[in-house]
């Protein structure tokens, strides 16, 4: 009889673990890429540097006649000194062949000397007081446009991803001009002249309009490249305000990430539709278990390891129209390829950064995208209340859509620019869909 009882009873407790097991097993998620990053998949581009000269050489003469019948009257007029034959949209011969040689020399100079296209762009007609005075009237939006219209038209090609190409290339040329050590001293007397203007808002507009406005979700292949060695060689990659955006990351092979970002429920058109799975599951304690499947080719798997919450980051504050809280919360993800073997983790803390954030030690390396770089360099009301200045001296940053790292001495130069009269810092707080 005892036996009997005994029997039934490892019977009871084995169905009940069963129970649990199947009930546990419910609780866990299973999502594939498309689940999680759909968003990232079909919209990222991975950009590629590129020469400028090579890509747009083949200047022809219907491209001549194209920039002379679509440029606009007052740009017409600012370039009348520096590209006289356009003025007309009825050009001879002669007038196509002496227009072919400047427009080549721009996309030449902007290739290999950057300072010898501000030299020609510095002429009287394109920057001075009268025009400044014109622009005075004008809605300061209409007047950056109007800059990237001119380069626009001038860079025109019918290959599209080219032309991408090469304005992206453009904005880094550009932006490494401003703020690199080697000419940054000449953007920084632009700033201080109050004839230059002109050319400052051309530089600051290309730069911010290609590397965050319209390239904000694209990626640099050198700023892959570069952290897949990084990853390679043992160290975190700390991506300062990165949402959801890993997919391209672990595609390119990088598998140790801490990311740090409170995550806005109010900003979810910057998150791929997988942004609440990554921060925490429906299961038992916050997802422990959930997978994520990749295939990019190889398969990958991300399994959450844990899920701890110490308060709240915002709670119950009124945002457009919206009550929301965001809780103080760390997400670890385990990263296996198909076989098993561990490769690395997935950090999600959400939270607003620190300065503490940005103490650099050897097995760490730091990613931004363009425009929040703006709001850690920022001073005022826009800024994330981070002092660059009590940086180490060899700290800096892998940049999203930067084909070079920015060091050190960049970004203090980035800060210097602020105290310039006429600096226009590039960067927004409102960036393109």
């Amino acid at each position: 009889m005892k036996k009997v009882k005994s029997i039934i009873s490892l019977t009871f407790v084995f169905i009940f673990f069963l129970l649990e097991c199947k009930t546990g097993a419910l609780n866990v998620a299973e999502k594939n890429q498309e689940d999680i990053f759909s968003k990232w998949i079909s919209t990222q581009i991975i950009r590629t540097d590129l020469n400028i000269y090579d890509a747009m050489k083949d200047v022809s003469n219907s491209k001549i006649q194209y920039i002379a019948r679509m440029m606009p009257a007052n740009l017409k007029a600012q370039m009348s000194e520096i590209l006289p034959e356009i003025s007309n949209e009825k050009l001879d011969n002669a007038s196509i062949d002496s227009a072919r040689k400047k427009i080549l020399n721009i996309y030449k100079d902007i290739e290999f000397n950057m300072p010898a296209f501000i030299h020609t762009m510095k002429n009287r007609s394109f920057a001075s007081l009268k025009v400044n005075k014109q622009e005075a009237g004008e809605d300061s939006s209409d007047v950056l446009a109007k800059y990237r219209k001119m380069m626009e038209i001038l860079f025109f090609t019918d290959d599209l991803d080219k032309f991408d190409m090469v304005m992206g290339a453009m904005g880094n040329r550009f932006f490494e001009f401003c703020y690199y050590d080697k000419t940054f001293s000449q953007y920084k007397a632009l700033t201080e002249n109050n004839e230059q203007l002109s050319v400052v808002k051309l530089l600051n507009e290309i730069s911010w309009y290609y590397l965050a406005r319209r390239e904000w979700k694209s990626w640099h292949s050198n700023t892959l490249m570069n952290l897949k060695k990084e990853s390679e060689s043992g160290k975190q990659v700390v991506y300062i305000a990165g949402g959801s955006d890993i997919y391209q990351l672990i595609k390119s092979g990088v598998y140790n990430i801490v990311n740090i970002d409170p995550i806005y429920p109010t900003q979810t058109k910057y998150y791929s539709e997988g942004w609440e799975y990554l921060a925490r599951g429906h299961g038992k304690g916050g997802g422990i278990g959930d997978r994520i499947t990749l295939e990019v080719p190889q398969k990958i798997i991300m399994t959450r390891a844990s899920y701890v919450e110490s308060g709240y980051v915002i709670k119950e504050k009124e945002m457009f129209g919206k009550t929301i809280s965001i809780p103080d919360s760390i997400t670890v993800w385990n990263i296996e390829d198909g076989k098993g073997k561990k490769l690395g983790t997935y950090k999600l803390i959400r939270r607003f950064v620190k300065q503490d954030d940005f103490i650099k030690t050897p097995d760490k390396v730091f990613l931004i995208s363009f425009n929040e770089l703006y709001f850690i360099m920022r001073t005022g009301p826009e800024s994330w209340g981070i002092d660059p200045n009590k940086f180490s001296s060899d700290f800096g940053f892998y940049v999203k859509q930067l084909r070079n790292p920015v060091s050190y001495p960049v970004l203090m130069n980035i800060r210097r620019i602020q105290e310039s009269p006429n600096s226009h810092v590039f960067g927004s707080s409102v960036i393109g869909k």
